[in-house]
């Protein structure tokens, strides 16, 4: 309902927040789904690895945060190349080259064990995944403002932070629903007495902490289906984002157009 009223007060506005007519723009539009899916997926894989390494191997915090702390070490180093890179390098080609590494180190944690705990084995897939990510936050602001007249590039890139956002909110919610139920389904008749009632009250997550030895193997070994599935998932709306990249992501030619009073047309970057 809000979003549709927000809809509403935009298309009345007489100097609205954020003009519609830039979904019009298909290059825009495209980035916005790109940045969208990139962020779900990125963010849907990190709570997949939280819990697999904390909830459900029950490493200590020290060792299930040291993934994450490599991959910001990665976007820490990256950084300063890819801004200069950006001045070189057609933003679309580096959002491309993001999204293929991420896609790549997702499915790659998807076919790791679930027993697996090792920190070794998480440095191949998690250095890919650092490397995409930092490459799609430094490359999908500039595609989305590209593809844009010049005179609507902050609201272009206020536009693309906020679906960002979204992507990032949307990711966990969307995939710990999808892990979970895949992870129920998969526990559905291996348990009985307390741990069934216990997998019926508080889920997956309970009988693996707190269940007997048979629940917690049981448990375990479900877990693992449900979270591998939640990271291909996140691995397939990367790659969508890749294709996306490729298929429509386009620096706006018109960018350099006057239209009328000596502002770019919203007209001509649609053509």
């Amino acid at each position: 309902m809000a979003l549709a009223g927000f809809v509403v007060a935009e298309t009345r506005a007489a100097s609205p927040m954020f003009n519609l007519d830039l979904l019009r723009i298909p290059s825009f539009a495209a980035a916005a789904v790109v940045a969208l899916a990139g962020m779900f997926g990125f963010i849907g894989t990190a709570y997949c690895v939280s819990i697999r390494l904390g909830a459900v191997m029950h490493l200590s915090a020290l060792r299930a945060g040291m993934p994450f702390v490599i991959l910001q070490l990665i976007a820490l180093l990256l950084a300063p190349v890819l801004s200069r890179m950006l001045t070189r390098v057609d933003a679309r080609w580096l959002l491309m080259g993001g999204l293929l590494p991420m896609a790549a180190g997702q499915f790659w944690i998807a076919a790791l064990p679930i027993t697996t705990t090792s920190l070794a084995a998480f440095i191949g897939p998690v250095l890919l995944l650092g490397i995409g990510f930092i490459c799609v936050v430094s490359s999908l602001t500039s595609a989305a403002v590209n593809a844009v007249p010049i005179h609507m590039t902050g609201m272009a890139s206020g536009a693309t932070s906020l679906v960002r956002e979204f992507g990032q909110g949307l990711g966990p919610a969307v995939i710990s629903t999808i892990a979970m139920s895949a992870t129920s389904s998969a526990l559905a008749g291996k348990l009985n007495g307390a741990d069934a009632g216990m997998e019926a009250a508080a889920g997956p997550l309970a009988v693996v902490n707190a269940g007997s030895d048979s629940a917690r193997a049981a448990a375990q070994t479900a877990l693992g289906h449900g979270m591998a599935l939640g990271v291909v998932i996140c691995g397939c709306a990367s790659l969508f984002g890749a294709l996306v990249t490729l298929l429509l992501v386009r620096k706006n030619t018109a960018r350099a157009a006057v239209g009328a009073g000596g502002e770019p047309s919203v007209r001509a970057a649609t053509a």
